[in-house]
């Protein structure tokens, strides 16, 4: 009885291991169907501990208010963050942004974008 009760929370606990997925995957399919605020709520919990990914979700997402009200200072300081840590489309996004004038978030340098750019190319940006 008790092998059969141990197998039995084995299998429990193996399943909700095997069905919880990495936080940005989660996050990722949520903004995939518009699930924009369940999205960054999930992405925030493993950006505050330092996930580069989610810390790019989070940050895009304040930048471009997506399921949350648009705030360029805290959007662009997690943006930051995952450039930081070395995830390059944070790096290249932040490029972007250096590049757009007409975004709140937009700061408007071009040296600045071509640095990030490259740095988004040295953390591994595809080239295609």
């Amino acid at each position: 009885m008790k092998y059969i009760l141990l197998v039995i929370q084995l299998v429990i606990f193996s399943g909700s291991v095997n069905s919880s997925t990495n936080p940005y995957h989660e996050a990722m399919k949520l903004v995939n169907v518009g699930e924009y605020r369940k999205a960054f709520d999930i992405a925030l919990v493993s950006a505050k501990v330092g996930h580069a990914r989610s810390q790019y979700i989070v940050g895009f997402m304040l930048a471009k208010g997506r399921g949350v009200e648009m705030n360029c200072q805290e959007g662009l300081s997690w943006l930051h963050k995952s450039s930081e840590a070395g995830y390059y489309a944070a790096s290249y996004m932040l490029g972007v942004f250096s590049l757009l004038p007409k975004h709140p978030c937009a700061t408007v340098d071009t040296e600045k974008a071509r640095e990030y750019m490259e740095k988004a190319s040295a953390q591994g940006m595809p080239k295609n």
